[in-house]
């Protein structure tokens, strides 16, 4: 299973309780109050997209990566803000597409 870094982390921080203070010590207070929702990652991996749908009758899974780094960059303050851009570069160079941020899916249920 590839774990997504961002969706990675998020997750933890909220699990223990710090996903907004942490979010408020990297983004301006006006961005978190109008923009912030805490996240729960629940059906964000191929293998509970496919467990979802076998059981709903679906049979076959198709899966597509992409980065959004436009919206990633922002939450890495200082020197670290480089760190989205750098890990698109090292996904592209070692062809490992499912360690990309966004999950994309298409499912096709038997018989259609």
């Amino acid at each position: 299973m590839a774990i997504k870094y961002f969706a990675f982390i998020a997750s933890k921080l909220g699990r223990i309780g710090l996903q907004s203070r942490v979010l408020r010590l990297i983004r301006p207070q006006e961005l978190v109050d109008k923009y912030h929702y805490p996240a729960r990652y629940l059906l964000n991996t191929p293998y509970k997209v496919r467990k979802l749908g076998s059981r709903y009758g679906f049979e076959a899974c198709e899966f597509r990566y992409s980065e959004r780094l436009d919206e990633f960059s922002c939450y890495f303050p200082g020197p670290s803000k480089s760190f989205p851009w750098l890990w698109e570069k090292m996904v592209q160079l070692t062809k490992q597409e499912r360690l990309l941020g966004n999950l994309m899916g298409r499912m096709v249920k038997a018989g259609s």
